[in-house]
Protein backbone atom coordinates (compact mmCIF):
# COMPACT_ATOMS: atom_id res chain seq x y z
CA UNK A 1 0.00 0.00 0.00
CA UNK A 2 1.08 3.81 -0.40
CA UNK A 3 0.64 6.72 2.15
CA UNK A 4 1.80 10.13 1.36
CA UNK A 5 1.66 12.55 3.96
CA UNK A 6 2.74 16.63 4.08
CA UNK A 7 2.25 18.37 7.16
CA UNK A 8 4.85 21.55 6.23
CA UNK A 9 1.68 23.60 5.64
CA UNK A 10 0.61 22.90 8.74
CA UNK A 11 3.95 23.02 10.55
CA UNK A 12 3.58 25.81 12.55
CA UNK A 13 0.67 24.12 14.43
CA UNK A 14 1.87 20.14 14.42
CA UNK A 15 2.73 19.12 18.08
CA UNK A 16 4.86 16.62 19.30
CA UNK A 17 1.55 14.46 20.66
CA UNK A 18 0.28 14.71 16.75
CA UNK A 19 3.81 12.88 15.99
CA UNK A 20 3.66 10.37 18.57
CA UNK A 21 0.18 9.64 17.45
CA UNK A 22 1.41 9.14 13.92
CA UNK A 23 3.90 6.88 14.68
CA UNK A 24 1.20 4.14 16.66
CA UNK A 25 -0.47 4.34 13.63
CA UNK A 26 2.25 3.74 11.54
CA UNK A 27 2.47 0.35 13.46
CA UNK A 28 -1.02 -1.18 12.10
CA UNK A 29 0.14 -0.65 8.30
CA UNK A 30 1.87 -2.44 6.15
CA UNK A 31 2.92 -0.11 3.57
CA UNK A 32 5.03 -0.19 0.12
CA UNK A 33 5.71 3.18 -0.61
CA UNK A 34 5.79 6.16 1.99
CA UNK A 35 6.44 9.60 1.97
CA UNK A 36 6.56 12.16 4.91
CA UNK A 37 7.05 16.06 4.83
CA UNK A 38 7.47 17.55 8.67
CA UNK A 39 9.68 20.37 6.86
CA UNK A 40 9.86 23.34 9.28
CA UNK A 41 8.30 21.76 12.27
CA UNK A 42 9.66 23.32 15.11
CA UNK A 43 7.74 22.87 17.94
CA UNK A 44 8.48 18.62 17.89
CA UNK A 45 10.63 17.99 21.00
CA UNK A 46 13.21 15.01 21.11
CA UNK A 47 10.93 12.18 22.90
CA UNK A 48 8.44 12.53 20.50
CA UNK A 49 11.23 12.27 17.26
CA UNK A 50 12.23 9.18 18.69
CA UNK A 51 8.74 7.27 19.46
CA UNK A 52 8.22 8.44 15.51
CA UNK A 53 11.30 6.25 14.49
CA UNK A 54 10.96 3.67 16.77
CA UNK A 55 7.85 3.20 15.43
CA UNK A 56 8.56 3.07 11.82
CA UNK A 57 11.31 0.37 12.86
CA UNK A 58 8.58 -2.14 13.39
CA UNK A 59 6.71 -1.06 10.46
CA UNK A 60 7.85 -0.21 7.45
CA UNK A 61 10.20 -3.30 6.56
CA UNK A 62 8.72 -4.07 3.47
CA UNK A 63 9.19 -0.62 1.80
CA UNK A 64 10.48 -0.10 -1.30
CA UNK A 65 10.30 3.75 -1.97
CA UNK A 66 10.74 5.84 0.97
CA UNK A 67 11.06 9.49 1.15
CA UNK A 68 11.71 11.92 4.49
CA UNK A 69 11.46 15.33 4.67
CA UNK A 70 12.86 16.88 7.68
CA UNK A 71 14.24 19.68 6.85
CA UNK A 72 14.80 22.87 9.20
CA UNK A 73 13.42 20.58 11.96
CA UNK A 74 15.74 21.82 14.70
CA UNK A 75 14.87 18.98 17.28
CA UNK A 76 16.53 16.36 14.81
CA UNK A 77 20.16 15.59 15.81
CA UNK A 78 22.71 12.69 15.52
CA UNK A 79 20.51 10.81 18.61
CA UNK A 80 17.53 10.91 16.81
CA UNK A 81 19.02 10.44 13.13
CA UNK A 82 20.73 7.00 15.04
CA UNK A 83 16.99 5.61 15.75
CA UNK A 84 16.51 6.52 12.53
CA UNK A 85 19.26 4.90 10.89
CA UNK A 86 18.18 0.94 13.26
CA UNK A 87 15.03 1.31 10.91
CA UNK A 88 16.63 2.11 7.54
CA UNK A 89 19.39 -0.93 8.05
CA UNK A 90 16.06 -3.37 8.08
CA UNK A 91 14.36 -2.47 5.33
CA UNK A 92 15.96 -3.99 3.01
CA UNK A 93 13.63 -3.92 0.45
CA UNK A 94 14.49 -0.52 -0.25
CA UNK A 95 14.95 0.65 -4.65
CA UNK A 96 14.41 4.48 -3.89
CA UNK A 97 15.53 6.60 -0.82
CA UNK A 98 14.90 10.26 -0.70
CA UNK A 99 16.04 11.83 2.57
CA UNK A 100 15.95 15.48 3.38
CA UNK A 101 17.87 16.58 6.72
CA UNK A 102 18.71 20.18 5.17
CA UNK A 103 19.32 23.09 8.26
CA UNK A 104 19.40 20.44 10.86
CA UNK A 105 21.47 19.54 13.70
CA UNK A 106 24.02 16.84 12.03
CA UNK A 107 27.23 16.56 11.82
CA UNK A 108 29.63 13.96 10.65
CA UNK A 109 28.91 11.32 12.69
CA UNK A 110 25.45 11.25 10.94
CA UNK A 111 26.91 10.56 7.32
CA UNK A 112 28.88 7.88 8.46
CA UNK A 113 25.91 6.13 9.78
CA UNK A 114 24.45 6.63 6.93
CA UNK A 115 27.04 5.20 4.83
CA UNK A 116 26.79 1.89 7.20
CA UNK A 117 23.57 2.24 6.04
CA UNK A 118 23.52 2.17 2.80
CA UNK A 119 26.03 -0.58 2.67
CA UNK A 120 22.59 -2.75 4.19
CA UNK A 121 20.67 -1.70 1.39
CA UNK A 122 21.64 -4.42 -1.24
CA UNK A 123 18.68 -3.90 -3.20
CA UNK A 124 18.59 0.32 -3.20
CA UNK A 125 18.83 1.67 -6.95
CA UNK A 126 18.28 5.40 -6.40
CA UNK A 127 19.89 7.59 -3.12
CA UNK A 128 18.80 10.86 -2.67
CA UNK A 129 20.19 13.24 0.36
CA UNK A 130 19.91 16.94 1.53
CA UNK A 131 22.20 17.72 4.02
CA UNK A 132 23.30 21.66 3.57
CA UNK A 133 22.72 23.45 6.09
CA UNK A 134 24.28 21.23 8.50
CA UNK A 135 27.28 23.61 10.24
CA UNK A 136 29.18 20.86 11.76
CA UNK A 137 29.36 18.40 8.76
CA UNK A 138 32.88 18.47 6.57
CA UNK A 139 34.28 16.73 4.05
CA UNK A 140 34.96 14.04 6.39
CA UNK A 141 31.63 12.79 6.89
CA UNK A 142 30.79 13.40 2.85
CA UNK A 143 33.62 10.79 2.32
CA UNK A 144 32.08 8.49 5.19
CA UNK A 145 28.59 8.56 3.61
CA UNK A 146 30.14 8.27 -0.05
CA UNK A 147 32.06 4.99 1.40
CA UNK A 148 28.37 3.50 1.14
CA UNK A 149 28.09 3.47 -2.43
CA UNK A 150 30.40 1.33 -3.42
CA UNK A 151 28.72 -1.83 -1.64
CA UNK A 152 25.12 -0.82 -2.45
CA UNK A 153 25.67 -3.39 -5.03
CA UNK A 154 22.37 -2.28 -7.52
CA UNK A 155 23.01 1.44 -7.06
CA UNK A 156 22.39 3.44 -10.45
CA UNK A 157 21.72 6.94 -9.24
CA UNK A 158 22.98 9.04 -6.43
CA UNK A 159 22.02 12.63 -6.20
CA UNK A 160 22.71 15.32 -3.33
CA UNK A 161 22.53 18.75 -2.86
CA UNK A 162 25.67 19.58 0.03
CA UNK A 163 26.75 22.72 1.33
CA UNK A 164 30.40 23.46 -0.48
CA UNK A 165 32.32 23.03 2.36
CA UNK A 166 32.07 19.51 2.51
CA UNK A 167 32.87 18.39 -0.92
CA UNK A 168 36.50 17.37 -1.15
CA UNK A 169 39.46 19.95 -0.59
CA UNK A 170 42.40 17.80 -1.15
CA UNK A 171 43.78 15.74 -3.83
CA UNK A 172 43.82 12.76 -2.10
CA UNK A 173 39.95 13.28 -0.63
CA UNK A 174 38.95 13.40 -4.07
CA UNK A 175 40.61 10.56 -5.18
CA UNK A 176 38.82 8.96 -1.82
CA UNK A 177 36.04 9.79 -3.88
CA UNK A 178 36.78 8.40 -7.19
CA UNK A 179 37.96 5.03 -5.53
CA UNK A 180 34.28 4.85 -3.45
CA UNK A 181 32.21 5.80 -6.70
CA UNK A 182 34.32 3.30 -8.68
CA UNK A 183 32.79 0.65 -6.45
CA UNK A 184 29.34 1.55 -7.74
CA UNK A 185 29.97 -1.02 -10.84
CA UNK A 186 26.13 -0.33 -11.97
CA UNK A 187 25.88 3.92 -11.32
CA UNK A 188 24.21 5.78 -14.38
CA UNK A 189 23.92 8.86 -12.83
CA UNK A 190 25.49 11.11 -10.27
CA UNK A 191 24.30 14.95 -9.75
CA UNK A 192 25.96 16.66 -6.95
CA UNK A 193 24.64 20.55 -6.08
CA UNK A 194 26.57 22.71 -4.19
CA UNK A 195 24.91 26.24 -4.14
CA UNK A 196 27.65 28.97 -3.97
CA UNK A 197 30.68 26.68 -5.16
CA UNK A 198 33.84 27.99 -5.95
CA UNK A 199 34.62 28.03 -9.95
CA UNK A 200 38.17 26.42 -8.77
CA UNK A 201 36.13 24.14 -6.37
CA UNK A 202 34.08 23.10 -9.09
CA UNK A 203 36.60 22.21 -11.64
CA UNK A 204 38.70 20.68 -9.47
CA UNK A 205 36.20 18.36 -8.25
CA UNK A 206 34.66 17.69 -12.24
CA UNK A 207 38.75 16.57 -13.21
CA UNK A 208 38.32 13.71 -10.79
CA UNK A 209 34.80 13.21 -11.63
CA UNK A 210 35.36 12.63 -15.25
CA UNK A 211 37.71 9.40 -14.58
CA UNK A 212 34.76 7.52 -13.75
CA UNK A 213 34.21 6.44 -17.08
CA UNK A 214 31.35 3.73 -16.50
CA UNK A 215 29.57 6.47 -15.38
CA UNK A 216 27.84 7.93 -18.06
CA UNK A 217 25.78 11.06 -16.60
CA UNK A 218 28.03 13.34 -14.42
CA UNK A 219 26.52 16.53 -13.36
CA UNK A 220 27.62 19.00 -11.16
CA UNK A 221 26.49 22.90 -10.14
Amino acid sequence: SRLHLNFSTVSENLTSQAIISLGHALKTLNLMDFKLDVSECLKINHAAWNSLFQDMRSSLVDLTNLGLNFSNCKGITEHEFQQLALSLKEMTLLIFLNLDFSYCHLHDATLQNLGFVLKNLRNLQVFTAAVYGNKKISPKGFLSMSSGFGEAQSLTGVNLNVDPSILPESADKRNSLITCLRGAKFLKSLKIEASMCSEAQLLALSNHLIELEHVPCIKMH
